[in-house]
């Protein structure tokens, strides 16, 4: 949760170029105690980036080892870094 307090405030320190904030979460070494862990971050990280289908101002890649695909127009989630980074910057 620290590490979103300073990701939050490095946001409001940076204008979003181009009008949009780009973010990349690499999940593929995280080892999570228990599910109810990963979900409580993924929610945390949700409310506080305002991450939802109808946020246009916003994109986030999320690589991970378990799967790839489309979740929203501005969420993707990738098995490798840079097919993330690919479509983070198109």
């Amino acid at each position: 949760m620290a590490r979103l307090d300073v990701l939050e405030h490095a946001f409001a320190a940076l204008p979003a170029r181009g009008g949009v904030r780009r973010m990349l979460i690499d999940f593929r070494q995280t080892a999570w105690d228990c599910e109810e862990t990963h979900r409580a971050l993924s929610h945390a990280t949700r409310e506080r980036f305002a991450l939802t289908p109808a946020n246009t101002g916003i994109r986030v890649a999320i690589v991970n080892q378990r799967w790839g695909g489309r979740v929203a127009d501005n969420e993707h989630w990738f098995l490798t870094r840079d097919d993330a980074l690919r479509w983070l910057v198109q």
